[in-house]
């Protein structure tokens, strides 16, 4: 009598109850990934106001410029100001609509009825900027941020200033959902700037 081919019913059992644990794994694995990818576009806003400040911050130093004030006959780059820092640029680099010469960048902070946000305003030398028509809003999504600056070897409050020890630049956001992200840049010595011009 010849042997059977078939399966028996105990290594049914044992190949149901194994392909249980692995359709099992599965689902967790596949539920688990969902769960975060839902997060990541819960949270997609935030993280492109992130990376977009980012990559404006970079063009943004990348072309600084000193000016020299008539009155004080002092180089400057920066400015802070009680809404945020103002920067010198060159106007063909940082502006999207390519002004020519000098312009300056105003990083603010503002609030409205939805809550703060950081606003980037580019206007010409002198110019005014509530008629600036190029005005990016980024971070609608924040609580708040500070800047610091790291001169003498330590990073302090932007409200302490010194163009000539001035090395970095720090940026922190406090965004709602994904909690507080900073961005650091290096500011190179006063002097070795691409440009110079004069301050009115």
């Amino acid at each position: 009598m010849g042997k059977s081919t078939g399966f028996t019913l105990i290594e049914l059992l044992v190949a149901l109850s194994i392909s249980t644990v692995l359709i099992t794994g599965v689902y967790s694995v596949v539920r688990e990934g969902g769960a975060q990818m839902a997060v990541v576009e819960a949270h997609e806003g935030d993280l492109y106001s992130f990376f977009l400040l980012r990559r404006m911050l970079e063009r943004d130093l990348s072309a600084l410029i000193e000016l020299e004030d008539e009155e004080s006959k002092k180089n400057f780059r920066f400015q802070v100001t009680t809404e945020g820092v103002v920067l010198n640029c060159r106007g063909e680099v940082v502006a999207e609509s390519r002004l020519g010469g000098i312009v300056q960048v105003h990083y603010r902070w503002q609030t409205d009825g939805q809550g703060a946000l950081l606003e980037r305003v580019v206007v010409p030398l002198g110019g005014d900027i509530e008629s600036s028509d190029e005005v990016l809003r980024l971070g609608r999504g924040l609580e708040g941020g500070s800047v610091e600056l790291y001169q003498d070897q330590e990073w302090g409050p932007a409200d302490q200033l010194d163009e000539e020890k001035l090395r970095g630049l720090r940026i922190y956001l406090d965004f709602e959902q994904i909690g507080r992200w900073s961005l650091v840049y290096p500011v190179l010595p006063m002097s070795s700037m691409s440009g110079t011009g004069t301050a009115g």
